[in-house]
């Protein structure tokens, strides 16, 4: 009795999976960038405006990888708009937008990530 065995399966595996790998972290990066767009967008329409200067602050930068960004204002009061102080309520706008931008991206990162899309559904 002799047994075969064919590695051209397993190679082909392997490649799809290197394959999905880059497709997912080209994804993610879009939807990353997407993220932070919509994070500013979302703070500027909710930030307090008195003579805009904080509204028009708001910025945000990509990670050099493209997987990670940060954002806000790098105006030295608006820490205090949106935590408060001794004096003065919160008026949070950048943590609300960051939070909702984010939980309305999972989605998409759960389906980026996936490398066998279309056998689950289907």
């Amino acid at each position: 009795m002799r047994i075969r065995f064919d590695n051209k399966e397993i190679s082909k595996l392997a490649s799809d999976l290197n394959g999905a790998g880059r497709r997912a972290e080209s994804r993610c990066k879009t939807i990353v960038k997407r993220t932070s767009n919509g994070t500013v967008t979302a703070a500027q329409r909710v930030v307090p405006v008195d003579t805009g200067a904080l509204k028009n602050s708001i910025h945000s930068d990509l990670a050099p990888d493209g997987l990670g960004f940060e954002a806000g204002s790098e105006l030295g009061y608006s820490g205090w708009v949106e935590f408060g102080t001794t004096r003065m309520a919160p008026q949070p706008y950048m943590v609300p937008s960051f939070e909702a931008q984010v939980a309305a991206a999972m989605p998409a990162f759960t389906a980026a990530t996936d490398p066998w899309p279309s056998a689950r559904n289907g």
